[in-house]
């Protein structure tokens, strides 16, 4: 048995603690903040097996150079970031070659194909049926009339992914989502076996809790470096230097700063979303929707519907936009309830 320090309590540091737990090996989890309290507390809550396509992509790189010229766009940059992202974007644009994207999107459709079974078998080991649900999701667009065949194309490339995925006319999204404003709307993309979480906090909480009876040794300690010394791994957190056979970082963006003084860079930049919770009654989604014209899902939740899918590229210490004035300048419900409708 080996002894194992995780550093982050996100949704990705608590599952693989769990993995190691289940292998027999001595975990301790450290975090400075509350599990699951971050990133895998405020996502949209799809657990996207459709998402099969590398990010980097010539569409993808077409979209985003429209996006930040819209007035009321869903992207943001900092001006003081860009030399930040100077590497990344280089690294993007090899991506986009015919080898590299087909190699990616190969790997890309294995790992979601196995991600998305692991999830499922997590949830359902958890026993709380109220933590998410299986209605699938649906892709909508408006205002494009043209999108008919493209459609029945797009539904048969996810198929050949290995996705279950459905092109629909109008009729049918509004059978399904009897709640979506009619207007424009031409059709959509149907993915019948997406699940979705219904409560991203309250899973993290329960699994944290599960991890606790199972051995886990749990210390809200924020990590500040890591080392090497004699074969072992050190870790020192505030006034504690703690050893073990392995370190595991699962702190996001963090991980930059914990691996800089040992000479690794990962090739990741800051990228951070933002998220509103709709609680106007009147509004009513079955399932999680999909925007894909404005960027933006919103997703069923028990406490209201999440609007999810504004981006924001910056430093990781720059203060966060206030989400309330920059959605809408009437009041984020008010904007995204009419778009809703």
């Amino acid at each position: 048995m080996k002894h194992i320090i995780v550093v982050g309590a996100g949704i990705v540091g608590l599952c693989v603690s769990k993995t190691l737990l289940d292998k027999g090996h001595r975990v301790t989890l450290l975090d400075g903040n509350q599990p699951g309290s971050g990133t895998s507390s405020g996502n949209a809550g799809l657990i996207a097996n459709y998402a099969t396509t590398p990010l980097a992509n010539p569409d993808s790189l077409g979209a985003m150079l429209k996006e930040i010229t819209r007035r009321q766009r869903a992207l943001s940059i900092d001006p003081r970031y860009l030399a930040e992202l100077t590497g990344f974007g280089r690294a993007f644009l090899r991506a986009i070659g015919h080898g590299p994207f087909t190699e990616n999107k190969q790997t890309l459709v294995e790992l979601v194909t196995r991600g998305t079974l692991l999830q499922q078998r997590l949830l359902e080991s958890l026993g709380s049926d109220d933590l998410y649900q299986t209605k699938g999701c649906l892709q909508v667009y408006r205002q494009a009339p043209a999108m008919g065949p493209q459609l029945t194309e797009l539904a048969a490339a996810k198929q050949r992914d290995g996705v279950q995925c459905e092109a629909l006319d109008r009729e049918a999204l509004l059978n399904l989502e009897p709640g979506l404003n009619p207007e424009g709307l031409e059709g959509g993309l149907w993915y019948p076996d997406t699940w979705s979480l219904r409560h991203p906090r309250q899973l993290c909480t329960q699994l944290h809790q599960r991890l606790l009876a199972q051995g886990l040794d749990y210390q809200p300690l924020a990590v500040d470096s890591i080392s090497e010394a004699g074969g072992r791994a050190l870790v020192r957190a505030g006034d504690q230097e703690l050893a073990a056979d392995a370190v595991v970082l699962s702190a996001g963006i963090g991980n930059q700063q914990l691996l800089a003084p040992l000479g690794v860079r990962l090739p990741v930049v800051s990228e951070r979303g933002y998220h509103l919770m709709l609680d106007d009654e009147e509004l009513v989604l079955n399932r999680p929707v999909g925007w894909l014209a404005r960027y933006f899902y919103a997703t069923p939740m028990d406490n209201g519907i999440r609007i999810a899918g504004t981006t924001q590229f910056a430093q990781p210490s720059r203060p966060r936009h206030k989400t309330d004035t920059a959605i809408c300048r009437n009041g984020p419900n008010a904007c995204l309830a009419a778009r809703l409708r």
